[in-house]
């Protein structure tokens, strides 16, 4: 299951690969990522803040937007 949900009203695109609860998250500064970790440690989810600004030129693709 891969869901991508993006967030308008916060211009937050998040890619989430499991419905398991976040147990910690961890800030990567470049790019400017937000890391969703399990408590066994697997990845299960990728957050981007800033979406439209710092990724796709200020301009959110069509398909995000339904």
């Amino acid at each position: 299951m891969i869901r991508i949900l993006y967030d308008k009203e916060g211009d937050l695109l998040e890619i989430r690969f499991s419905e398991e609860q976040v147990a910690y998250s961890e800030y990567v500064e470049e790019p400017g990522i937000v890391i969703d970790y399990s408590k066994e440690g697997s990845i299960i989810a990728l957050e981007f803040p800033s979406f439209s600004r710092k990724f796709s030129g200020g301009k959110v693709p069509e398909v995000l937007l339904l």
